[in-house]
């Protein structure tokens, strides 16, 4: 963490951790207080995929970003994380929400068995406010959407400067083809889209 503050022209950061637990908290609590004094820090990535990693490190991640004001590109991996439940997409999304500057948004959540279709609600809502994404990529898969798609569908409308969307909502539980057509309603308002990537393979119900 004192060599992370000491570095005042960082732009880009890439943290993997490859056996997170609860056990790191404290540590990880201090790398996150060196983000808030990284003013030129732009683009962060953050993997934490098939970790231990639980709740309580979210709501530090959640204050650390509300710090970086200043980020246009962040990259998120929780997949294969069996702790991360709805409340770790919630109030990372809270600080999500904050980031007017974003370009570039990746989230992963691919093999979640502690998140519900719900958590979908908390993304859309941050979506809202993210009205300068150029690059959204959603991973979310082997869920129930059904009650949380039409939101979703209706706040991708908002995003009108998206050039690259890539939505990966395999194994879905429960999608039919209404919400492949509210889907498909919202592509038609997105006239600067050029990359577009859809999955929905094993959606049984469509």
């Amino acid at each position: 963490a004192n060599s992370l503050q000491s570095l005042s022209k960082l732009q880009k950061l890439h943290l993997q951790f490859f056996t997170y637990s609860d056990t790191n908290v404290d540590c990880f609590g201090i790398i996150l207080k060196a983000f808030e004094n990284s003013p030129t820090l732009s683009n962060l990535i953050l993997d934490f995929s098939q970790t231990q990693i639980t709740s309580s490190v979210a709501h530090n991640l959640h204050r650390s970003l509300q710090a970086l004001p200043q980020l246009s590109k962040l990259d998120i991996n929780f997949s294969q994380c069996p702790y991360v439940g709805n409340d770790a997409i919630w109030s990372l999304c809270q600080g999500i929400s904050n980031l007017k500057n974003l370009s570039l948004l990746k989230l992963n959540f691919s093999v979640c068995s502690a998140i519900s279709g719900h958590g979908l609600v908390y993304i859309t809502n941050a979506l809202k406010n993210l009205i300068s994404l150029r690059v959204f990529e959603l991973i979310y898969t082997n869920h129930p959407l059904k009650s949380a798609f039409l939101p979703f569908s209706e706040a991708l409308d908002r995003l009108v400067n998206l050039s690259k969307l890539v939505l990966n909502f395999a194994f879905s539980k429960d999608l039919d083809d209404q919400e492949i057509k509210a889907l498909a309603r919202s592509f038609q308002k997105l006239k600067n889209l050029q990359h577009l990537v859809l999955n929905m393979s094993s959606s049984l119900q469509i």
